[in-house]
C-alpha cells in the first residue's frame, strides 16, 4: 500500500528540520531562507494531489514568511534570536494543530489516513490512533514552545541556540519514527483485532458426533432452549442434517416474540408485522425454501406511507420515483436524494456478493479483512458509523431537516432514533424498505409459526412447550467444563453434548449456567451491553373501510409526553400497520385491524412491570397513540369495534428478554457485529442463536444466527454416508 500522504507530511515537517538543525549550527538566517524554500516545495507538491491546501502548509507559509522578512531586517542580529524565533515557531505550530483538531480533521488523519481507502478510515481503531497520534504531536509542539520560552529567559550563550534546536531535532525524529512505524503496521493490528473475534478464528470447534448412533429416550445430540422463529429453525435445519434434536420453551405455544393469538375474531401479532430478508436470495426466504414452506407460507408485499410534520406520501414500489416525489417536494435536495439510493444500491450489491446466499461475508484471513475495504467501501463505512452520521452526510442541511427526520423515522427497531443503530443496520432496513420489498404472511404470523412447527416435528424433532430449562448441567473434564445435558424446571433430565441457546444469553449470568462455566469477564461483557428499546403496542378494531397504506411510519408534528415514574416517554415516532386489506382473514367480515407500536426504552420499563399502575399507564398511552390515529382516520372513536394493549411487560413475559427488548442487544454503532456477542460461546459446545448474536437484529437477524449455529454444529456431526449435508453444498 502506497504512503504518498504520510510521507508529503514529514515533507511538510522537514522545513522546521533544516530550520533546526542550521541553527544549532549558528546559521539562524540560512536556515529560515532554506526553510522558506523547503516550505514552497512541499506545498508545491502537496497541493497538487491533496486537492486543497492543508492546514499545516498555511501555517509553515506564515511562519517562515515572518522569519525570512525577519533575517533581512534584522541581519546577523537575528542569530542570537532564534529562541524568540523558535517560541514562535512552536506557537504557530501548536495552534495549527489545534485548529485541525477542532475542523474534526486530525492532522495525522488527514494526512495519513488518505493513503487508505475511505472505508478503512472510518474504522474507530484508525480513528482513535490518528487522533492520539495527533495529541502526541500537539504536546511535542507545546513541549517545544515551553523549551524555547526556558532558552529564552533563563538561559544565556551557545546554550540557549543549541538546546532548543538540538531537542527540537532529535524529538521530531523520534517521533516521526514512532509514527512511521505505527502506520505501517496499523492494517496488520487492525486485522489481528478483527480475525480475533471472527467466528471461524480461535481453534474453537464442536466436538465431532455420532449422528448415526442409538440413543436412548432421554438423550440427543442437541438441545435448543427457545421455541421463537431462531429455535425452531436451528432445530428444524439440524434435524433436517440428520440430528436427534430437542427444542424447549416455556411458554405453551411456540412463536416467542412472534406468537400470535386470536380476539373476538381479531388475529392479534403480539410480535413483527412486517418482514425483512424476505426477497430474492434473502435470509428468510433462503430458510423457507430450504425447509419447503415456500407455497405454504405465501408472502405479500405491504404498501407503505410515510407522514412527517406535512409530509404525507404513499412510497411507490420503484424507488427511483419515490425520490422523485421527495424531489418535487423538496426543491433542491434531488442531488442528495438520488446519490443516498445509488449508495445503497452499491450497498445492496455489496452485501449481495457473498460466498454463500444469504449469509454475510465472514472474514477468514488478514488478506480478506484488508481487501473488504477495497471491494465494499460503501459497507464497510457504514460499519463504523450510526445511522445519524450517514444521514447528515446526505440531508445535514437544514433545508434537507423534514427527509432527515422522514428517513429516521423508518428505523423502526429504535424507534426512529438514528444516533441509536448502527449505518449499516440502518442500511439494511432502508435497503429493503425502498429497494428490495418487506413482506408479511399471508395468515399472520400465527399461519407463520404453526408452518414451522409442523416442519420442525415433520423433519424429526422432538418438541417440549411448557417447561423451563432450569440449568446447563456440566461436568469437570481435563479439557475444562463440558456440557452433559440439561434440567428442566419439573426436575425432568435430557442427556445431550451440545446445548443451543435461542433466547436471551443474559440468562448464563441468572443461574442457566453452574458459576464457573463461563469466565465473570464473559458475563459481566454481556450484562454491561445495552439493551434495544421494548414496544407498547396499541391493536384497534375498525368498522368500515380506511384508505391508507398498509404501513405507515409517522412522525408526529410535536412529541407527546407521557409520565412513567420518575421518567417521561416521548411519543415521536409510531409505526402503523392495517394488513387486513391485504389478508381479510385477520379481521371479522367488514372491519379492519389497525396495530399501532410505539417505542418504550428500558428506563420507562418499570412504570409497565408495576402491576399497581400499569392499567393506568396502558389508558394514557392508548389515548395517547389515538390522538395521533385520528390524523389518519376519520371519525376513529366511534369506529372503534375492538381494543387490545400489549406492553413491554408482556413481552418480557414471552421472550424473557430483560426490559422486553424487542431487538436484543441495542445494535448501535459501539455493539455493531463484532461488538455482539459471537454464536459461540467461551464454553465448548453453548451456542447462541438469536437475534441477541452476531450476525443481525430482528427476525432476518435471528434466522441468519439460527442458520450460521446449525452449520458450525453440522460440521462436527459424523454420521453415515448421505446422513448430512456436504460441507460444500449451502446449507439451506
Amino acid at each position: 500500500m502506497k504512503r504518498k500522504n504520510l510521507l508529503l507530511l514529514f515533507l511538510n515537517l522537514l522545513p522546521h528540520l533544516a530550520f533546526w538543525l542550521a541553527g544549532a549550527f549558528g546559521r539562524v538566517r540560512l536556515g529560515a531562507y532554506l526553510g522558506l524554500g523547503l516550505c514552497l516545495l512541499a506545498g508545491g507538491l502537496t497541493v497538487p494531489v491533496r486537492k486543497n491546501i492543508p492546514p499545516i502548509a498555511l501555517f509553515n507559509l506564515l511562519f517562515f514568511l515572518i522569519a525570512a522578512a525577519s533575517s533581512l531586517l534584522m541581519g546577523k542580529d537575528l542569530e542570537r534570536r532564534l529562541p524568540n524565533l523558535m517560541a514562535g515557531e512552536y506557537a504557530v505550530l501548536l495552534i495549527m494543530a489545534a485548529y485541525t483538531l477542532l475542523e474534526g480533521r486530525p492532522l495525522l488523519l488527514d494526512f495519513a489516513g488518505r493513503d487508505y481507502p475511505e472505508s478503512m478510515a472510518y474504522n474507530p481503531l484508525f480513528r482513535s490512533t490518528y487522533l492520539t497520534l495527533t495529541w502526541l504531536w500537539s504536546l511535542f509542539f507545546g513541549a517545544g514552545l515551553g523549551l524555547s520560552l526556558y532558552s529564552l529567559f533563563f538561559i544565556r550563550g551557545t546554550l540557549a541556540r543549541t538546546l532548543p534546536s538540538v531537542a527540537s531535532a532529535g524529538g521530531l525524529a523520534l517521533l516521526a519514527s514512532f509514527t512511521l512505524s505505527l502506520v505501517l503496521f496499523m492494517p496488520g493490528i487492525t486485522g489481528r483485532r478483527l480475525l480475533a473475534a471472527s467466528p471461524l478464528q480461535g481453534g474453537w470447534d464442536p466436538a465431532p458426533l455420532d449422528a448415526g448412533r442409538s440413543l436412548r429416550d432421554s438423550e440427543f445430540d442437541v438441545i435448543v432452549v427457545g421455541g421463537g422463529v431462531s429455535g425452531m429453525a436451528c432445530a428444524s435445519l439440524l434435524a433436517k442434517g440428520g440430528a436427534k434434536v430437542l427444542l424447549v420453551e416455556q411458554n405453551r405455544r411456540l412463536g416467542g416474540c412472534c406468537a400470535a393469538v386470536s380476539r373476538e375474531g381479531y388475529s392479534l401479532n403480539l410480535g413483527p408485522t412486517m418482514f425483512t430478508g424476505a426477497g430474492q436470495g434473502g435470509s428468510l426466504r433462503l430458510l423457507l425454501e430450504g425447509l419447503g414452506l415456500t407455497d405454504r407460507v405465501p408472502l405479500a408485499r405491504p404498501s407503505l406511507g410515510v407522514i412527517a410534520e406535512d409530509l404525507a406520501l404513499r412510497v411507490p414500489e420503484k424507488a427511483e420515483s419515490f425520490m422523485e416525489k421527495l424531489a418535487g417536494r423538496f426543491p433542491g435536495s434531488e442531488e442528495e436524494l438520488f446519490l443516498f439510493l445509488a449508495h445503497l444500491r452499491s450497498f445492496r450489491g455489496e452485501i449481495n456478493d457473498r460466498k454463500e446466499p444469504g449469509l454475510p461475508v465472514l472474514i477468514e484471513n488478514l488478506e480478506d479483512f484488508n481487501e473488504q475495504f477495497y471491494a465494499y467501501p460503501i459497507s464497510s463505512k457504514w460499519h463504523n458509523l450510526s445511522a445519524s452520521d450517514m444521514l447528515r452526510e446526505y440531508f445535514g442541511s437544514s433545508r434537507s431537516r423534514p427527509l432527515y427526520d422522514m428517513f429516521s423515522g423508518m428505523l423502526f427497531p429504535v424507534g426512529g432514533d438514528p444516533s441509536a443503530i448502527s449505518a449499516y443496520d440502518a442500511a439494511c432496513l432502508l435497503k429493503d424498505l425502498l429497494i428490495e420489498g418487506c413482506a408479511f404472511p399471508v395468515g399472520g404470523l400465527k399461519q407463520f409459526i404453526g408452518m414451522l412447527d409442523d416442519s420442525c416435528r415433520a423433519l424429526g424433532a422432538a418438541v417440549l412447550t411448557g417447561n423451563r430449562v432450569e440449568n446447563i448441567m456440566l461436568k469437570e473434564t481435563s479439557e475444562g467444563p463440558s456440557i452433559v445435558g440439561v434440567k428442566l424446571e419439573d426436575g425432568s433430565q435430557f442427556r445431550t453434548g451440545i446445548v443451543v441457546l435461542a433466547c436471551s444469553p443474559l440468562q448464563l449470568g441468572e443461574g442457566l449456567l453452574p458459576p464457573g462455566g463461563v469466565s465473570g469477564k464473559y458475563i459481566k461483557r454481556l450484562s454491561g451491553m445495552g439493551l434495544s428499546p421494548s414496544f407498547f403496542v396499541l391493536f384497534l378494531g375498525i368498522k368500515g373501510e380506511l384508505e391508507m397504506p398498509d404501513r405507515v411510519f409517522l412522525t408526529a408534528r410535536k412529541p407527546r409526553r407521557v409520565r412513567t415514574g420518575n421518567t417521561y416517554l416521548e411519543l415521536r415516532h409510531l409505526t402503523i400497520s392495517l394488513l387486513s386489506r391485504q389478508d381479510p382473514s385477520l379481521a371479522p367480515p367488514g372491519s379492519h385491524l389497525l396495530i399501532a407500536w410505539v417505542p418504550v426504552w428500558g428506563s420507562n420499563y418499570p412504570s409497565f412491570a408495576d402491576e399497581t399502575g400499569r392499567r393506568g399507564l396502558e389508558e394514557t398511552m392508548a389515548l395517547a397513540v389515538k390522538q395521533e390515529l385520528r390524523r389518519l382516520v376519520p371519525h376513529l372513536d366511534e369506529r372503534i369495534a375492538f381494543q387490545e394493549k400489549i406492553t413491554p411487560y408482556h413481552l418480557n413475559k414471552l421472550t424473557s428478554g430483560p426490559s422486553g427488548a424487542a431487538f436484543g442487544f441495542l445494535p448501535s454503532r459501539e455493539q455493531h457485529l463484532f461488538q455482539r456477542p459471537d454464536i459461540r460461546t467461551p464454553l465448548r459446545n453453548l451456542y447462541l442463536a438469536s437475534s441477541w448474536s452476531r450476525y443481525g437484529i430482528g427476525l432476518e437477524g435471528a434466522v441468519v444466527n439460527a442458520t450460521l449455529t446449525a452449520r458450525h454444529i453440522m460440521r462436527g456431526l459424523a454420521g453415515p454416508p448421505g446422513a448430512l449435508l456436504r460441507q460444500e453444498e449451502p446449507l439451506l
